[in-house]
């Protein structure tokens, strides 16, 4: 964003039509340099130190406490931030232009920590990885990118063909700062929640962060797209194994990114996959899903795929959220469809919404595949020293079900 109009109106105001209703807000450069610069206070970054600005954004606490008016710009001064470790900048403004220049990590982190859309148009180029119609071999992995140094890869599309089923039964992984454990393992019908979809019937999901789309007369072309933002430091290597013994699939991907900027988090998934999927019993009275101590950050996308034995009393589960050592869960929902924002077993169809999808219900909702983006929906739920999850069984359940699942979240670096 540049040249602001120095006439812009202050914060609060807005244009109304001749009814005298509201029709936009409009807010000053100073009002957007605030909120940009409360983005940034919050993961870390500094004023510069020729800006008495420097220890009232330090000292801020957000997303809870955010109070705008307490962070101090300057009227006629040159206005920097400043990454603590390296010293890149993150914000800058220059009064003699009338312009600022919102950095990408600056961008990035406000988009985790609720700051919306404001910043996200980005002053890096974006590069792109490209594979077009390769094979991969059964039982072989074919590398869609990798990536050394700083980077922020914006998002990973992925078309494939053939008879290994790579849109359902491919292994999907990410790697970064040189880990040899996967930050993500999952198959790609259960992170995409499309495994269970009827034979013939065409597929087109989508939420804000995450679509796929297959022509299912063949189960065999699909397309997937993730674009939540996946930073690293040190580089990031992404991946995708054929699983199957006997036939070769094929794939298309472009992965983007952008060079030289990062932020203080890294993208985490943990879950069952669909070949390894667990027998869940009718008599259990808990089912233990995600389970991390010691860091903190967001839950943004939870996928679940369900194939039960007779019936759809799975549904009556309650999914439960603790966090920083609760004993009592944060969040108990009235049941699981409901955990998905959807109601009454998932209105005999298939659908989407901004932050739902779902992929698959046969007409008895005896089995389901379905999608939560809550990066959308809440901006992510917040932990800050723990976070488990998991499902309360006690009521009404009266069939064993099969299932296969994943949970994301952004892990705050310390």
């Amino acid at each position: 964003m540049s040249n602001p109009s120095s006439e812009s109106p202050d914060p609060g105001e807005t244009d109304r039509d001749s009814d005298g209703e509201e029709e936009m807000l409009n807010l000053s450069r100073r009002s957007l340099l605030k909120l940009a610069a409360a983005g940034a206070a919050v993961l870390g970054f500094t004023g510069n130190k020729n800006s008495r600005a420097s220890s009232e954004i330090d000292s801020l606490q957000l997303p809870n406490e955010l109070e705008i008016d307490k962070i101090f710009i300057p009227e006629n001064e040159k206005f920097a931030l400043m990454t603590n470790n390296s010293g890149a900048k993150v914000l800058s403004f220059d009064p003699s232009f009338g312009s600022f220049d919102a950095q990408g990590k600056a961008m990035l982190n406000m988009s985790v920590t609720q700051f919306g859309e404001s910043f996200r148009l980005p002053s890096q180029k974006t590069k792109m990885k490209t594979l077009e119609n390769v094979e991969i071999p059964p039982r072989e992995t074919k590398v869609l990118a990798d990536l050394s140094g700083k980077k922020v890869v914006t998002s990973i599309w992925i078309a494939t063909h053939g008879r290994a089923r790579l849109g359902r039964d491919a292994m999907f992984r990410i790697y970064t700062d040189g880990s040899t454990k996967p930050d993500i393992e999952m198959d790609t019908g259960t992170l995409w929640a499309n495994h269970l979809s009827a034979k013939g019937e065409p597929l087109l999901g989508s939420t804000r962060h995450m679509s796929v789309g297959s022509n299912w007369s063949d189960r065999r072309k699909t397309h997937m797209l993730m674009n939540f933002p996946i930073p690293c430091s040190e580089g990031i290597r992404i991946e995708l194994q054929n699983t199957n013994s006997t036939n070769p699939g094929y794939i298309y991907s472009q992965v983007t990114y952008r060079d030289g900027v990062t932020a203080p988090f890294r993208l985490k998934g943990e879950g069952t996959n669909y070949l390894n999927r667990d027998l869940v019993r009718k008599n259990q009275s808990t089912y233990r899903m995600l389970d991390v101590s010691g860091s903190s950050g967001w839950l943004i996308w939870t996928s679940s795929c369900v194939n039960a034995k007779s019936n759809d009393s799975f549904m009556e589960s309650d999914f439960e959220l603790y966090v920083d050592g609760e004993t009592e869960p944060s969040i108990k929902t009235s049941g699981w469809e409901d955990w998905y924002r959807s109601g009454y077993y998932y209105y005999r169809s298939t659908y989407d919404t901004p932050y739902m999808m779902c992929n698959a219900r046969n007409s008895n909702a005896n089995y389901t595949s379905v999608g939560l983006d809550l990066m959308e929906l809440h901006g992510g739920l917040r932990f800050n020293s723990s976070l488990s999850t998991g499902l309360d069984l006690s009521d009404e359940l009266n069939t064993d079900f099969e299932l296969s699942w994943v949970q994301l979240y952004y892990e705050q670096k310390q």
